[in-house]
């Protein structure tokens, strides 16, 4: 059974090469962290994954919207939930505990912010 995370690559019909690259990406970061052995390592290749994340639901809706094949609700919906198990993968791999730490703190401040 596939993720919610791996079906995100099939948006519709096709599939998008920027969401597969992302994904590659991804799971090859989250590889890294697994492998890694020093607990504040993993947590620095985590947090230098939060941008790769942020950019993956970022292009899934645009890319969502402009094929209009759903509300923008339920894209968004999806997107939040792809995003979610993405931060789990990451949170595991990482072994680091999202309650009571600051792996949500962390994550969320590595994301540019685009204010105008």
């Amino acid at each position: 059974m596939a993720t919610i995370a791996q079906a995100a690559a099939h948006i519709c019909c096709g599939r998008s090469k920027a969401l597969d690259g992302m994904r590659c990406v991804f799971e090859r970061q989250v590889g890294l962290i697994s492998k890694e052995k020093s607990p504040n390592k993993r947590r620095e290749v985590a947090v230098a994954l939060a941008p790769v994340l942020h950019e993956y639901q970022a292009t899934y809706l645009e890319i969502g919207r402009a094929l209009r094949v759903v509300d923008d609700d339920v894209l968004s919906a999806r997107a939040d939930l792809i995003w979610q198990e993405m931060m789990e993968e990451v949170n595991v791999a990482a072994e680091w505990p999202r309650n009571g730490d600051d792996f949500w703190i962390r994550m969320c401040e590595a994301v540019p912010s685009h204010t105008d």
